[in-house]
């Protein structure tokens, strides 16, 4: 389930920043619409977290498949994805407009690290699924938090 909007900032302002101050303030969200941040540093912190229980209802970074619905290879994978469901998300950023050189706010971070390289993480544009590798630390973007819960029937 995605968030009613991106990633903010402790006062409440929408947050465009690195992976890593992007992963240290979601972890650090309290009751955040509800629910409190998780603790992921890459897909495979989240996919064991989802193994255990413990990433159960706690907001996340998206994997590439979450956001986009490929993989690492680009081979589509899922389909019910953000980017299919992107006039759902309410307001996502599709501007660069005022932005400094290494802000791109129309990038959005996912938890999906380049099985290579392991400072670069994917990013994709929410409007287009259109995406890029980009160093943890080299450019500052957007976040959009998910989350997932047990279904009961």
């Amino acid at each position: 389930m995605p968030s009613p909007e991106d990633l903010t900032d402790a006062s409440g302002q929408k947050l465009v920043a690195t992976f890593q101050d992007s992963a240290k303030r979601m972890t650090g969200l309290r009751s955040w619409h509800g629910h409190d941040g998780g603790d992921f540093a890459n897909d495979a912190a989240l996919y064991r977290g989802l193994a255990d229980g413990s990433a159960i209802g706690k907001w996340f970074i998206p994997t590439r498949d979450l956001l986009v619905g490929t993989d690492l290879d680009g081979n589509t994978v899922q389909n019910d994805n953000l980017v299919a469901h992107k006039d759902k998300l309410g307001e996502i950023t599709t501007s660069r407009e005022r932005c400094g050189s290494y802000e791109y706010p129309t990038y959005y971070w996912t938890l999906s690290v380049h099985r290579d390289n392991s400072i670069l993480v994917w990013c994709a544009r929410l409007a287009d699924g259109g995406g890029v590798w980009y160093g943890r630390d080299d450019v500052r973007q957007s976040c959009r938090p998910v989350r997932v819960e047990v279904l009961t029937i």
